[in-house]
């Protein structure tokens, strides 16, 4: 028998031996040892999913150590910095896995080596490049505090680039996250790690001087004994096979098998006459066979990387789903998901391997939609909204196939259309309203250029009529009244006018008290009889330079809210308008954002249900509605602001919930002068005694007539045109003879403007009037830019045309 068959025996016998000397011996009290375990030191010792105990090839080798010992063993299990700061105190006994160093073995005894493995720097693959240790020089590499990658840096004069970290696992994952540039760590270590956290980590072909790394059980210098048992222990392990299973169980798919050397040896001389019987016979079919299974290794290689770079790079996210046996409501894990499906759940670590539906709540609808494919009902794809908690609704559409054992589920974020969708259609409403307002405006224009011509012949010959009265006379409290009810229907009209926006804007100096009035009046009639609209204005004017109309819009569209808001219940909208003032400040601003200066402060606030803390942040955005569909596009407050800061001023919100709304609406005071008012109708006098020749052309009977009534009485002589083609000829026939001519815009076959511009081409320096029931968009500016000298409105009073004409005269 040779001497390598003979030392199993040899071996085997003194084992026997030993344990009979052991039974022999008296039985005592066993010692108690505390044995550290890390928490987080994969693959050695860590806790998994859902797991209450720590495994891992160290757990799995002490505990085998514990079944061939019979040691009285305590485990303390901990993270890695608090277990070895316990242990390097004298707190625990051993520390299972502890790499050893001259510097250690000055402080704790070691047993032989269970894992001899080499260092590796890990990067992410576009720093695989990386091929010397200078190249870490400037960058932030992480190792755990007192570890041998710590001493390997600090003696190669890379200490600046030390950056710790919890532990081997913690800095594996900050890397590949891009907190850090590299990690040194053992190669099956960082392999086992990057495998199974499928972490973007590679390791390069950095050579680490002096970074091989035993790992040993240590053990205080006060336990020799315990000492001595581990290291009988360890032998016995690797004799009898126990030690090889434990180790292939955890790194065998990393690295090519490990034998013990008699293993080696044996396993050697059985192959070689293995290969020698059968070399001469296989030879050619072991290379045919290797050249084909390389071919295939690569093509299966090839197809796995483009698969993933593909699952990897699909901007859809995708969830590749299987079904677990545990009882469940869906029975579903997670398997894998691809960057896209990371984002759009916020993932950071997805949930590989856990009961989705207990982790992820929220997408419960999601995981049963899932499951019905799984039961064979595979659904068209659907539409799906969640509802986040302090986020805006995500809305999916998801679809999925399935395989005999895995789901592939294909899931794309709607979330972007389907609110454009929402704002299409909030403009389309918006855009069917404008159409109703300006078929509204088109439709009362026109009623009001009619009216205006009815309203000018009625205002006109009652105060005609009234000129002709005597002052005594009983008849002028009657001409009083009807030019009283006149001008409250040539009111009327210019309200409606002001509504329809057929008024453009023109800025110029108005008084808040008269724009107040008037709305107040407008608005009665559509206000409910149950709520009153008492107003508080002061007896002096209000005077601010601004477009009248849009003023009026604003505190029309102020009022009608709070009707709404306070809707058929009794209640009270109170319109008050005071003069306040912003005090210079050191930024001269405001705390509301005005600039220091005096202001006109007009206060609508009611007594209806108010407004909460997030209605009232969002009042004023576009679009933005409580009310029902039908009542309101969003679109009024956001108009009114956009008014209201357009004229310098500032439109401002107060609410609180049960106690109503009030709404202030702050304008610049203005120093310019309001118009003068016209003179007293009695007080009229001719406005010359040569009789001067006017040209009056207007297409309705009645205006033509009333008007030149109006100029016989103000001492003028009028010639009458209802034809603006007949009043053209007459005016060529003798264009000297005329003093003046006063025009109307909207005619038959020629409009006022062309008219205008014909008889300024041969006359430019004769005064021009242009009078219109109502002013479309742009006719005004296209009457200025011919050089019209005087626009103005029907119905004309003679006071209004008195001014008008001793203006014209003048020129």
């Amino acid at each position: 028998m040779s001497r390598w068959m003979r030392l199993p025996l040899l071996i085997v016998s003194a084992t026997a031996f030993a344990g009979i000397l052991r039974a022999q011996t008296p039985t005592t009290a066993r010692p108690h040892y505390t044995v550290g375990v890390l928490s987080d030191n994969f693959p050695y010792a860590y806790f998994p999913a859902n797991e209450v105990h720590p495994v891992g090839f160290a757990v799995e080798l002490l505990q085998a150590i514990v079944d061939t010992s019979q040691l009285d063993i305590e485990w303390v299990v901990g993270g890695t910095l608090d277990i070895q700061q316990r242990f390097q105190a004298g707190e625990i006994d051993a520390l299972i896995a502890y790499a050893y160093s001259a510097e250690r073995a000055e402080r704790f005894a070691f047993t032989r080596p269970y894992l001899e493995m080499s260092g590796k720097v890990f990067v992410r693959p576009e720093n695989a490049g990386w091929d010397n240790l200078s190249d870490l020089r400037g960058r932030r590499v992480l190792v755990h505090r007192n570890s041998l990658g710590e001493q390997v840096l600090r003696e190669q004069g890379l200490a600046e680039s030390i950056v710790y970290a919890d532990s081997v696992n913690a800095a594996m994952h900050r890397v590949s996250e891009g907190d850090g540039d590299a990690t040194l760590v053992t190669i099956l270590s960082g392999a086992s790690i990057a495998e199974r956290d499928r972490l973007n980590l590679v390791p390069t072909a950095i050579t680490v001087p002096d970074y091989d790394v035993d790992y040993c059980i240590a053990v205080q210098k006060s336990q020799p004994d315990l000492l001595a048992t581990l290291d009988e222990s360890l032998a016995i392990l690797y004799r009898n096979g126990s030690y090889e299973t434990i180790y292939r169980k955890w790194f065998g798919r990393l690295e090519p098998r490990r034998f013990t050397p008699v293993q080696v040896l044996l396993a050697v001389c059985a192959g070689l006459v293995v290969a020698l019987v059968v070399a001469m016979v296989a030879a050619a079919h072991q290379r045919r066979l290797r050249r084909q299974l390389t071919t295939t290794l690569d093509a299966l290689t090839e197809s796995e990387q483009h698969f993933r770079e593909v699952f990897d790079a699909t901007p859809i996210g995708l969830l590749v789903v299987s079904s677990t046996s545990s009882p469940s409501p869906t029975g579903l894990n997670l398997d894998d998901a691809n960057p896209a499906a990371h984002r759009l759940f916020g993932w950071r670590e997805p949930p590989f391997n856990a009961e989705l539906s207990a982790s992820t709540p929220v997408f419960a609808p999601l995981w049963e939609g899932i499951a019905a494919v799984r039961a064979h009902t595979s659904p068209r794809p659907a539409d799906l909204r969640i509802d986040l908690p302090d986020a805006p609704p995500l809305h999916l559409r998801w679809s999925a196939v399935r395989d005999d054992q895995r789901i592939l589920v294909v899931i794309e974020n709607t979330t972007a259309q389907v609110r454009a969708t929402e704002e299409l259609r909030a403009s389309e409403r918006h855009l069917q309203q404008t159409q109703k307002l300006d078929a509204l405006g088109n439709l009362s224009s026109g009623i009001a250029h009619d009216f205006n011509n009815v309203l000018t012949s009625i205002l006109g010959n009652i105060e005609l009529l009234r000129l002709e009265t005597a002052p005594d006379s009983s008849a002028q409290e009657l001409t009083e009244n009807i030019l009283r009810g006149s001008r409250r229907a040539r009111d009327l009209v210019r309200q409606i006018l002001t509504f329809s926006r057929q008024s453009p804007p023109e800025r110029k100096p108005v008084d808040l008290r008269e724009i107040i009035g008037e709305t107040l009046q407008l608005v009665r009639a559509a206000v409910p009889r149950s709520i009153s609209l008492p107003s508080k204005l002061p007896a002096s004017p209000c005077v601010v330079s601004a477009d009248g109309t849009q003023i009026h819009q604003v505190i029309l569209n102020l009022i009608t809210n709070a009707a709404q808001a306070i809707g058929d219940a009794p209640g009270e909208i109170t319109v008050t308008l005071e003069e306040r003032t912003v005090r210079a400040r050191a930024d001269t601003r405001s705390p509301f954002g005005l600039p220091a200066d005096r202001y006109h402060c007009i206060t609508v606030s009611d007594t209806g249900p108010g407004m909460p803390a997030e209605v009232l942040q969002r009042a004023m955005e576009p679009f933005y509605t409580t009310k029902q569909q039908a009542r309101g596009t969003g679109l009024g407050l956001s108009v009114a602001h956009g008014v209201v800061t357009q004229h310098g001023g500032m439109l401002r919100l107060e609410s609180t919930p049960g106690e109503g709304t009030r709404a202030e609406v702050w304008l610049p005071i203005s120093a310019e002068r309001l118009p003068e008012g016209a003179l007293d109708l009695l007080d009229i006098e001719p406005v010359a005694d040569d009789e001067p020749l006017i040209l009056v052309i207007d297409d309705e009977h009645i205006a033509a007539h009333t008007v030149a009534r109006m100029l016989k009485r103000l001492g003028a002589v009028p010639d009458v045109h209802e034809n603006p083609l007949e009043a053209l000829a007459k005016f060529h026939a003798a264009p000297q003879r005329y003093r003046a001519v006063l025009c109307d815009l909207s005619m038959p076959e020629r409009s006022g403007l062309e008219v205008l511009r014909e008889i300024r081409a041969t006359r430019p320096d004769l005064p021009t009037l242009l009078m219109t029931g109502f002013w479309s968009n742009g006719s005004r500016d296209k009457a200025r830019d011919l050089g019209v000298n005087v626009l103005c409105e029907k119905p004309l009073s003679i006071t209004e045309l008195h001014a008008y004409l001793t203006l014209l005269l003048e020129r």
